[in-house]
């Protein structure tokens, strides 16, 4: 893992860590009498995500109290499944 997968991921982690929002957007279209298609609605949605607490937890024990750089490989790969695993739910 180079170093912008590393910094992607805490980026990832500290975003679902704190929440955040996001927009969906749905768009319902037809076919007029001249064989166009037209737009009908567009509907945008904001959704909020909230903070999850086990991703803070895991923040925190990385930025903080666990020494990352005294792991072993096997322990640092551990750790970058469960992050993965965290940012996936």
């Amino acid at each position: 893992m180079n170093e912008s997968d590393k910094d992607a991921v805490i980026k990832a982690l500290v975003k679902r860590a704190v929440g955040y929002k996001s927009e969906e957007t749905s768009e319902e279209y037809a076919v007029d009498g001249d064989g166009e298609i037209k737009l009908l609605k567009r509907r945008v949605v904001e959704k909020e995500t909230p903070a999850d607490v086990t991703a803070a937890k895991l923040l925190l024990a990385l930025c903080g109290e666990t020494d990352v750089s005294a792991l072993s490989d096997e322990e640092l790969f551990a750790l970058c499944e469960t992050l993965e695993k965290e940012l996936k739910e």
